[in-house]
């Protein structure tokens, strides 16, 4: 997909009406054409790529699209392209809102010449004090302070993010509340530096609204897993029905055959080693790179919370590897028609090599770190 002014090649008049949106509209095709280049490349973030929610393949045209709003976005903040697919995120990934990195507002303040600092003393694990003045300040004027505390975060963010292990808040709350008392001090002092854009620890702190002392709600089952295989003409039990029972009144053996080989009392066999290398090979071959992306990819298809690949059944490892066998398939379609397009496009009869405007992403042979 790509966007196109009306009569490209023409030249604009910048000085009559609606001179403003053809400089934009020329700086958006400049984008775009920025984003064909970069969008299969490891330099676009897996926050802005786009990815089919069912099977985790990338959705290319979508993710030009995202990637040319990101630098759209970058060049208006005043961001080098490159520097803008690195702290420009969408949150969450692929389909959320974007967000700017709290590492680069400080960045952004010192480029306009805005002035902040920590109050001496006041940058702790459970409270952080920042003032600053912007740079057209009066003389006379009072610096502006922002103040947060372990309490007001607690408050504001949740106490289940707050007392999530895995969670910043919980590893690193003196640099979270730095951070925010950074975002709120850069609203007082120089509002057009963010330009209305959240920054992304913000957002993390409100992408999964909560209320206090209660479990998020459980992650959604796709309709495939929706309940367990049945026997045609055979209604789903209640409960478990009791294994058979041998002639002295012992659990017979074919129970353990109809459950898969493992009885009531013992768990289901683990992912073994060369699945779980599979299943990582596979997921880098469909450009899932990221560990993150790979196990919410896996929860979806699995419809339930996945950590770590080492809490994986050997059926669900297998279930996983249909998976990515199906989205092979898909991309190797998809591939050969856009290859097939392209050679149509150029003149030649055969479809050949995408050429190097398009590489092919380069993965490790390592699997992602556990």
């Amino acid at each position: 997909m790509t966007v196109a002014l009306p009569e490209q090649g023409a030249a604009l008049d910048l000085a009559g009406p609606g001179a403003g949106l053809l400089a934009w509209a020329a700086k958006a095709d400049a984008a775009n054409r920025i984003a064909r280049w970069l969008a299969p490349t490891a330099f676009v973030p897996e926050s802005l790529r786009v990815r089919d929610s069912a099977t985790g393949q990338l959705d290319l045209d979508l993710t030009i699209m995202q990637v040319t709003g990101a630098l759209l976005k970058g060049d208006e903040l005043d961001l080098p392209p490159m520097a803008a697919l690195q702290v420009i995120n969408i949150i969450p990934p692929g389909s959320g809102n974007p967000a700017l990195a709290a590492i680069a507002l400080g960045a952004l303040l010192h480029k306009h010449g805005h002035h902040y600092w920590t109050v001496p003393g006041e940058h702790t694990a459970t409270r952080c004090i920042l003032r600053g003045r912007a740079r057209d300040a009066l003389p006379d004027q009072p610096d502006e302070e922002a103040a947060w505390t372990i309490d007001r975060a607690r408050s504001l963010v949740g106490q289940q993010k707050m007392n999530d292990p895995r969670g910043n808040w919980k590893r690193q709350p003196a640099t979270m509340l730095y951070w925010r008392a950074l975002a709120e001090l850069a609203r007082m002092i120089a509002p057009e530096v963010m330009l209305g854009l959240p920054v992304d620890v913000e957002a993390l702190d409100l992408d999964q609204p909560e209320q206090d002392g209660q479990q998020p709600a459980p992650r959604a089952r796709p309709a495939r897993a929706a309940a367990p295989r049945q026997r045609a003409g055979r209604a789903a039990p209640a409960a478990a029905p009791p294994p058979p029972r041998s002639p002295a009144g012992e659990p017979g053996a074919e129970a353990g055959a109809a459950a898969g080989g493992h009885s009531a009392d013992s768990p289901p066999p683990p992912i073994t080693e060369p699945q779980r290398r599979a299943m990582w090979a596979g997921l880098r071959d469909l450009g899932i790179t990221d560990r993150d992306a790979c196990l919410r990819v896996i929860s979806d298809w699995l419809g339930r919370d996945v950590a770590s690949s080492t809490s994986l059944t050997e059926a669900e490892a297998g279930t996983v590897l249909d998976k990515i066998r199906e989205g092979r398939d898909q991309l190797a379609q998809r591939q050969a028609a856009e290859q097939a397009a392209a050679a149509a496009e150029a003149g030649q009869p055969e479809p050949g090599d995408p050429g190097a405007d398009e590489p092919a992403p380069d993965y490790p042979d390592d699997p992602p770190p556990e």
